[in-house]
């Protein structure tokens, strides 16, 4: 049907912009306000945004985990020099 979804997405802006020009959607100045490349390039960068958002909050779990591991050790370290300090008085 479509060959892309770069196509589909330009197809449905343009259904979606038409509509809202028509007075169909609510808004007769759609494309007086804020125009049907508005409306494409949202739809085109959107997946794009929402997959920075995902890489993104990878990164800080990543972040976290290494954070939390760091201070797992340092507990660990307290804990041995703990022992050892009541073992020796």
């Amino acid at each position: 049907m479509f060959a892309s979804l770069k196509a589909f997405r330009l197809t449905a802006a343009r259904a979606y912009a038409s509509q809202r020009a028509d007075g169909l959607g609510g808004n007769a100045c759609f494309n007086e306000c804020c125009g049907e490349d508005s409306l494409i390039s949202w739809l085109y960068y959107f997946p794009v945004d929402a997959q920075r958002q995902v890489n993104d909050y990878k990164f800080k779990l990543k972040k976290a985990e290494q954070d939390i591991t760091q201070l797992e050790g340092n507990v660990s370290a307290v804990v041995v020099l703990n022992i050892f300090v009541s073992w020796l008085f």
